[in-house]
């Protein structure tokens, strides 16, 4: 995605998180696209990594296989403690990626939930996330309960996604004095006496902009022209279809045409803005909503889950059943008329933003998770090195004790590929090259957070094999604190269970009777 976003609810939660995590110190490195490769250290801790390859993905020119290539160079280069991918394309190139090295990998959900014209049957990228939970190695972080929802219809358990709200950021989303609109007041050509309706949106069928077309025709203010703004602009046909609808059914006299609104521009938007509308059918939040509540804007949302958890029915703003278009009309005259009530939803709007929707909340949450992970990650490579000798199956075993011997293994580090600790330590212990395993036996990983209020512990281990023949060449790196057994021998001889496992697997992989 791009940094900063321009609009969409999932980059400014990216956006926000980043600024939580950078204000409470903790080293942050941005991957995301860019028309040229770049690095920008905008602070001690934060370093923005801009990639042309990233971009072409994004617009269908460029290949999966170069963002796969980038990520993993860039996890040999950061050594990050934790990996964390927001979008779909990024989560993908993420789980590939990671299952070489093993990383704790969060993955931010931002994408709708689904209404009634779309569904697991019909939507193809829902089955990413049969991909990315097959090992149940990935934790889910939902910006809200629709977004939970989402991922357990997609079949995500429940106890490995956690809700954080996102922040928002105050210092941009405040009020403003009257004078800082005042040059896009002229730009949109809008009196202040004129009742200014903001529906800050994309313009998507799933965003209700038929049923506030509907709602608005039939409203009527007493001595005061009504204004409508539509935040977003089509790019499709589809989309300026919808647009023309709209424009038709609630006339063109209504309605203010305008070309794209920049970051700068939002939060004077809201500002001006007499109510801010968002009557979707389905959604997973509405951080516009949070928006125009730091302005200081009152807000009317459809009762759908997402939307209702942010605004809180007469206390914070309205809420109305989509298509209840004599509901919705009400509220807004009754926030137009009524000054009292205007204050007390912009005054528990403000003490919402503080109590739930807050960065610092976003941030310490966020950062809660991640210390679970990497202080209760530990990370181990065990190989299976064998030979057939005289038709013998012999294991290369480590001596502890007299008594006590185990496979070889060693911890390994996180921004090392599991192949190349496995091979690192068959050199250590055989003092033969080698250089890829002829079996991956197991990859074991077991995963419990303490959110879940179980076992705080998150072990990775992964188990290869690798043959010694006689035409395998010599290394001059062996410790010498192995010795071979013949597989029965092995089996009795090794202390552990996972141990056994692991040459039994072997050892029926490889057919031989002894």
């Amino acid at each position: 995605m791009e940094y900063p976003p321009i609009m969409g609810g999932g980059s400014r939660y990216t956006q926000d998180l980043i600024s939580g995590l950078v204000g409470r110190e903790l080293h942050t490195v941005l991957i995301t696209c860019g028309v040229e490769d770049s690095v920008e250290k905008i602070n001690d801790f934060l370093t923005i990594k801009r990639f042309k390859a990233l971009n072409e993905i994004y617009t269908f020119k460029g290949e999966l296989m170069k963002g796969i290539s980038l990520l993993q160079n860039q996890i040999r280069l950061e050594a990050p403690d934790i990996l964390h991918t927001i979008y779909f394309e990024e989560s993908l190139i993420g789980q590939i990626v990671n299952t070489s090295f093993g990383i704790p990998h969060f993955i931010t959900h931002t994408k709708n939930p689904m209404y009634k014209e779309d569904n697991p049957v019909n939507n193809p990228a829902w089955s990413l996330f049969n991909y990315i939970n097959a090992d149940k190695s990935t934790f889910f972080i939902a910006p809200s309960i629709a977004y939970k929802k989402c991922l357990i219809q997609s079949g995500v358990e429940s106890n490995l996604v956690e809700v954080i709200y996102p922040g928002l950021n105050r210092e941009v989303f405040r009020e403003r004095a009257d004078g800082e609109s005042q040059s896009l007041r002229q730009k949109l050509k809008i009196n202040k006496n004129e009742i200014l309706i903001l529906v800050s949106c994309v313009i998507r069928k799933r965003k209700g902009l038929d049923f506030i077309a509907d709602a608005i025709s039939k409203l009527s203010i007493p001595e005061r022209k009504i204004k409508i703004i539509i935040t977003g602009v089509p790019k499709s046909v589809e989309e300026e279809n919808i647009l023309s609808n709209f424009v038709k059914v609630v006339g063109q006299e209504k309605v203010i045409t305008h070309g794209t609104f920049n970051d700068n521009e939002m939060p004077l938007l809201y500002n001006m803005a007499d109510i801010t509308l968002l009557c979707s059918e389905a959604e997973g939040l509405g951080i516009s909503l949070l928006e125009a509540m730091g302005c200081g804007c009152p807000v009317i949302g459809t009762n759908v889950l997402g939307i209702n958890e942010v605004i809180q029915d007469d206390k914070s703003g309205f809420l109305c059943n989509h298509g209840d278009t004599d509901k919705l009309n009400r509220s807004i005259v009754e926030i137009i008329n009524n000054s009292v009530l205007r204050n007390n939803f912009i005054s528990n709007s403000k003490m919402l933003l503080e109590s739930k929707f807050s960065t610092v909340l976003q941030a310490n949450k966020h950062i809660e998770l991640y210390l679970n992970a990497v202080n209760f990650n530990e990370y181990f490579c065990t190989t299976v090195v064998y030979r057939l000798l005289n038709d013998n199956l012999e294991i290369l075993v480590k001596e502890n004790s007299d008594n006590d011997f185990s496979l070889p293994e060693s911890k390994k580090n996180k921004n090392v590929l599991w192949q190349e600790t496995a091979v690192d330590i068959v050199k250590k212990e055989s003092g033969y090259e080698v250089e890829v395993p002829d079996y991956i036996l197991s990859k074991d990983i077991i995963k419990k957070y303490p959110i879940t209020r179980s076992d705080i512990s998150k072990i990775n281990s992964i188990v290869y094999a690798f043959e010694i023949s006689n035409t395998t060449p010599k290394s001059d790196s062996s410790e010498k604190t192995s010795l071979w057994l013949r597989y029965d021998l092995a089996i009795d001889k090794v202390a552990s269970i996972n141990d056994k496992k692991s040459i039994e697997t072997l050892h029926k992989l490889l057919q031989i009777n002894n």
